[in-house]
């Protein structure tokens, strides 16, 4: 039960996400209605109507806002992850007798879970192919199967957003300073989510990137529940 319910809490949360992306650009839509709708004020009055300034204004809600809430998401979704998984070892810790604890292992919390499973015995699976080709030489590839999750690639995409996530909460989202700034650039490249504000490269996370951090941490705990149901219980000793 803890398992499903692990997955479900990133249903939830890409859910949540989808609110409150909607209720800012609800806001960001009655702040551009209220700068029409002084304008026509102060020319009715033949007053100077200060664009600019009233352009700054909408700005905050229509970009600066957003820009905030989307880099936070992630942090909460890296802490939702970390939550969850430290109770479930805590859990595979107990039954199965594992030796070490998930706090006495080191690096960040995939690393850490890594780590864990392997002393724990248990081993997430790649999805099977959908695609079904003659033997003995093909290999299942993106061209052929894009949705197949294969373990080691989820382990790396992880990886990847809590590198994301230390950016932003340690550097301001400022890929320079940040520790491994070359392998985060490259990252962040890829997925679209690096840009370039007066010659500062920062990380700016969007609705795709956020959604997508969501259905991976959710199939990472399907996959784990699924590993877990499928290693039997180490036997009892007198």
């Amino acid at each position: 039960m803890m398992f499903m319910e692990a997955g479900f809490n990133f249903s939830s949360l890409k859910m949540y996400y989808d609110h409150m992306v909607v209720i800012l650009r609800q806001a960001s839509e009655r702040m551009r209605e209220a700068g029409k709708r002084t304008e026509a004020e102060y020319k009715k009055k033949q007053r100077e109507y200060d664009k600019e300034y009233w352009g700054k204004f909408h700005k905050v809600f229509a970009e600066v806002y957003p820009g905030y809430f989307h880099n936070s998401f992630l942090i909460s979704a890296c802490s939702l992850f970390e939550h969850e998984v430290k109770k479930l070892c805590a859990l595979i810790q107990e039954e199965h007798k594992v030796p070490v604890e998930w706090d006495d292992m080191q690096g960040p919390a995939p690393v850490k879970t890594k780590r864990f499973l392997r002393f724990a015995g248990i081993a997430l699976q790649d999805d099977r192919p959908r695609v079904v080709l003659p033997p003995p030489d093909f290999t299942p590839t993106t061209l052929y199967d894009e949705n197949r999750t294969l373990i080691s690639a989820l382990w790396k995409e992880l990886e990847n957003y809590f590198r994301i996530r230390n950016c932003i909460a340690h550097d301001n989202s400022l890929v320079q300073k940040a520790r491994g700034s070359a392998r985060i650039q490259e990252y962040a490249t890829e997925k679209g989510i690096l840009v370039d504000k007066e010659g500062q490269l920062e990380v700016q996370l969007n609705e795709d990137f956020n959604k997508e951090v969501c259905d991976k941490m959710e199939k990472f705990f399907q996959k784990l529940m699924s590993a877990y149901y499928s290693t039997p219980l180490p036997e009892e000793t007198d």
